[in-house]
């Protein structure tokens, strides 16, 4: 939700697919959105939650957004072949997939969908919300050395502090 909320900031409108929680009906949905994002962002994200015709669907909401996030991959129900048509088709569409990946790399749902997404968002875990926070990645590996904490909702670069322990230092 939080990416939802940074593409409508800019000013794009943001079609948010939320299998995972329910769509509106849910009340994890609307907590999500109440917690996530701002009165200005909301205005910009469309919620829809299952979708019985993902490629019709999705066609048909591409001509009202800019921006589609779907979480999860998995649950949306379109393959690979289905997802790289669409990113020919519709160039200028920003698409965000959210996938859980297991520590072996597997990812969860029995999802088999080989993907080649431009950038990676990891997310980084912690027992304490404030620890959490994602780094970004271009395929390949490639560190675009981007840091944003989860909590805060705000960027950082990891620093050193005078006796050499690791802290974030905020934009």
């Amino acid at each position: 939700m939080q990416m939802a909320e940074g593409f409508s900031l800019t000013g794009r409108k943001v079609a948010y697919i939320d299998y995972e929680q329910g769509g509106l009906e849910s009340k994890d949905t609307l907590n999500s959105l109440e917690w996530n994002t701002s009165e200005k962002g909301r205005l910009n994200i469309f919620v829809k939650g299952y979708i019985d015709k993902p490629m019709e669907e999705l066609k048909n909401i591409i001509e009202f957004v800019d921006v589609i996030v779907a979480d999860s991959v998995t649950d949306l129900g379109i393959s690979a072949d289905e997802l790289n048509y669409l990113r020919k088709t519709y160039p200028k569409t920003i698409w965000c997939f959210i996938s859980q990946v297991k520590e072996n790399g597997s990812m969860y749902g029995g999802n088999k969908m080989a993907h080649n997404p431009t950038a990676i968002i990891e997310c980084h875990p912690a027992k304490d919300p404030k620890g959490r926070y994602a780094t970004l990645e271009k395929n390949r590996g490639n560190d675009l050395s981007i840091c944003y904490d989860i909590f805060k909702k705000r960027p950082f670069v990891f620093a050193e502090d005078k006796k050499g322990n690791s802290m974030r230092k905020y934009k």
